[in-house]
């Protein structure tokens, strides 16, 4: 009975530890994607705008600067599947995910920021449908933060002041930004915004 609950405990433990590692992140795709076999998947473009203190947020890497020890990571989950994946912004925010059909929630984001960071309490009511076998425009996800990398570790509760979220349909600016980063762009993005789960 003693034995059985040690292997209990220590089981117990290695899921907590496991929890935030099996989060499988993923990257923009690579122009080479946009020639053929999408396997299954579909693409999904978007952007996430991170607004401070009026000022719009660019990012020097796809992972923690080391120069500025800054970085923000949005995190995906299916809606109906166990998939969660992970995501550092980069430049301006905008992403290219390759992703199954189905439906998604933007449940997370974490801002990492000299001295401390910020993140979301509870899911957020962001989804999104990906639509099997095609090439997807989401749109832009507008974060508008209250200042918070001028100080130490903050998260968004009941009792401080919370971030606003606002989704915007960018399309032609989106298109034009894709098309010149990849020249085998495709002809026909389907437009499916994201919305807010009331």
């Amino acid at each position: 009975m003693v034995r059985s609950r040690k292997f209990i405990g220590i089981y117990l433990v290695l899921g907590v530890l496991c929890a935030p590692s099996c989060v499988k992140e993923i990257g923009n795709v690579e122009t080479e994607y946009f020639y053929g076999d999408y396997r299954g998947d579909s693409v999904v473009l978007g952007r996430i705008g991170v607004v401070e203190e009026g000022v719009e947020k660019s990012w020097e890497s796809p992972r923690i600067d080391p120069s500025t020890k800054t970085s923000f990571q949005i995190f995906i989950g299916g809606w109906h599947s166990e998939l969660k994946v992970s995501h550092f912004l980069r430049g301006n925010g905008y992403f290219c995910l390759r992703l199954p059909p189905g439906e998604y929630n933007l449940w997370r984001w974490v801002y990492q920021f000299p001295g401390g960071h910020a993140n979301t309490i509870g899911p957020l009511s962001v989804y999104f449908d990906v639509l099997p076998g095609n090439t997807i425009y989401i749109g832009t996800l507008y974060i508008h933060l209250p200042p918070v990398s001028s100080m130490s570790q903050r998260s968004f509760g009941s009792e401080r002041a919370k971030p606003r979220y606002d989704i915007v349909d960018e399309y032609v600016m989106a298109m034009a930004f894709w098309r010149d980063h990849y020249p085998h762009f495709p002809h026909s993005v389907e437009r499916h915004l994201m919305r807010f789960f009331r």
